[in-house]
């Protein structure tokens, strides 16, 4: 299990605790990781923690954790190529009509890593959406990579479904094709159901349908 912390998991209503201790309850009962990483067989995962314990909803990125991320995949030396992943909770774009701000940096997050990232998930608009980050969307930050996708999970457990249902992704690798399912619960649901699944292959000109 690769986790990453959201804003939810700093506290609010005590500002000393999130000014001066912050992540003291995510390492007593989540993990002692903040950003952490996997490689897996086809892909590698670099984790970012994208919360401001300061402004508690908006979210930031920073130019040290943007290195970590391009050094990380730097290193890699798969053959083939695995597919390249940053999981953030705050995401690098915004959606049309989402009422939140862009999170500190992201236009200069997108920048510092293009070409070198195919597939970002994050969360926090509590609305999915899977497709390509392109610039001229509302608010986008712009393309980290000729074809790079970006994937917002919904809302998995909770009653905040800004008019959709509960839902996660499920992302598949196999070789150069990528599926990413989204799977729903409807109301009153007891279980988690397939619903559409969207498949790409990565390729020279990043990933495309």
């Amino acid at each position: 299990v690769l986790c990453v912390p959201g804003n939810h998991d700093v506290p609010l209503d005590r500002p000393l605790s999130r000014w001066f201790r912050p992540w003291r309850g995510w390492r007593a009962h989540v993990s002692d990781e903040l950003e952490p990483s996997w490689r897996g067989d086809g892909f590698h995962v670099v984790g970012v923690n994208t919360v401001d314990r300061f402004e508690w909803q908006r979210g930031r990125i920073g130019a040290a954790q943007l290195a970590r991320v391009r050094a990380a995949f730097a290193l890699a030396d798969d053959a083939p190529p695995a597919l390249r992943v940053v999981a953030a909770h705050h995401p690098f774009e915004r959606l049309r009509g989402d009422g939140k701000s862009l999170m500190r940096g992201a236009r200069e997050g997108a920048e510092a890593l293009a070409g070198g990232v195919d597939l970002v998930l994050t969360g926090h608009l509590h609305r999915w959406h899977v497709g390509p980050l392109a610039p001229g969307r509302d608010g986008g930050a712009g393309a980290l990579r000729p074809g790079a996708v970006q994937a917002h999970a919904g809302t998995g457990l909770s009653s905040r479904l800004r008019g959709q249902e509960n839902d996660f992704n499920l992302v598949e690798v196999e070789g150069e094709r990528v599926t990413i399912t989204r799977h729903l619960a409807a109301e009153g649901a007891l279980e988690f159901v397939p619903a559409e699944s969207l498949r790409y292959r990565r390729g020279p000109a990043g990933m495309t349908p």
